[in-house]
């Protein structure tokens, strides 16, 4: 069931049921039940975004602020779902986002919801819209989509990024930043032909100025009955080592400089970056027992966790073997390349492949 067919069956959803609709269990793109339901409150939209299937022809649909309220709370308490994902096509901003904003006032005053709500921040919002919407909400967003005014105005020529996005992004940042909440944001990979490392670029500035908490990463796949249908998708893979690139720089504090070498004329490569940066920076497989907290986080198949488990045993005893570092969480298939344990090495594995 397509994503409108599934707003049209919820819409007419008798919440009296015992059993929730039969498609919810895939709602969030998955073949099992999630957490957080994510839908939208109509889908008129006039943006006529050419990559979005609310530019295609269809049926409409809206809710009302209080049917969807009705309709998450019920299910809110059936346990069918922990939080609410809300975000709406846009005919009048300020209209769509006020719709929104009563939603999460039913849901917060009326009905004493204290669990997670995420509103989606409309482009052209105002700005008192966007502060309400971030003192009812847990996190709120609003996606850049893309790398540029340029591309923007190609992809959707009724969005100016400049106005619509990053003037609404500015305040966003301020009034999360006020109470104390925060912000995410989405850039879609190879919609118009943008280079990989403009998207990383894009990355950098959005964790750096705007102070965004997460970017989110998705390949554009095009879509029957749009402006796009015809356009080349981008391979899946880019949406995954966009991911550990943010990660790379996020959690692991690579620094940028390291990780724009990476990039092949601007592309990425589909290959595992921590390896690929491994193999450039230990010269020879380096001692367990030696190697420095900034070592060990380089080496692939240990993260921070389980770095910080290898130096807290490290404290107490040596470590003698790829067993132990095995029951420490390291991934040995991936780690065992790049380092010898009491000075042994051991380039192939039976046991733990």
């Amino acid at each position: 069931m397509d994503g409108l067919k599934k707003l049209t069956a919820l819409g007419s959803w008798d919440l009296d049921k015992k059993e929730p609709p039969p498609f919810l269990d895939k709602a969030c793109g998955t073949t099992t039940k999630c957490n957080l339901l994510k839908v939208l409150m109509g889908t008129h939209c006039k943006m006529g975004c050419k990559y979005c299937p609310l530019s295609a022809p269809q049926n409409r649909y809206a809710f009302s602020p209080q049917k969807m309220a009705n309709i998450f709370y019920s299910l809110y308490k059936r346990g069918t779902y922990d939080g609410l994902f809300l975000s709406s096509g846009i005919t009048d901003a300020e209209k769509n986002m006020e719709m929104m904003i009563e939603t999460a006032r039913i849901l917060r005053r009326r009905y004493k919801y204290k669990g997670y709500l995420h509103l989606k921040i409309l482009p052209g919002a105002s700005r008192s819209s966007i502060k309400e919407a971030v003192s009812l909400s847990n996190r709120a967003s609003i996606n850049i989509e893309t790398v540029s005014s340029e591309h923007l105005s190609y992809i959707s020529p009724c969005k100016d990024m400049k106005n619509d996005i990053l003037l609404r992004q500015k305040w966003l940042m301020d009034e999360v930043k006020n109470q104390k909440k925060s912000h995410t944001t989405q850039i879609i990979v190879g919609v118009d032909e943008e280079s990989d490392l403009d998207i990383f670029n894009t990355m950098l500035s959005q964790y750096k100025l705007m102070e965004t908490k997460r970017v989110y990463y998705s390949s554009f796949k095009p879509l029957r009955g749009t402006p796009f249908e015809g356009k080349s998708p981008s391979p899946l893979y880019k949406e995954h080592r966009f991911y550990q690139l943010d990660w790379l720089w996020r959690i692991y504090k690579f620094h940028e400089k390291e990780l724009k070498k990476i990039f092949l004329d601007g592309m990425l490569p589909n290959k595992d970056p921590k390896i690929t940066l491994a193999r450039n920076y230990f010269e020879k497989p380096i001692e367990i027992n030696h190697a420095d907290k900034s070592e060990l986080l380089r080496i692939p198949g240990i993260g921070p966790q389980t770095t910080e488990k290898i130096i807290g045993v490290r404290n107490e005893k040596k470590i003698r073997t790829m067993e132990s570092l095995a029951g420490l969480g390291v991934n040995l298939k991936r780690a065992l390349p790049f380092l010898r344990v009491d000075g042994i090495q051991q380039t192939t594995l039976t046991t733990y492949a």
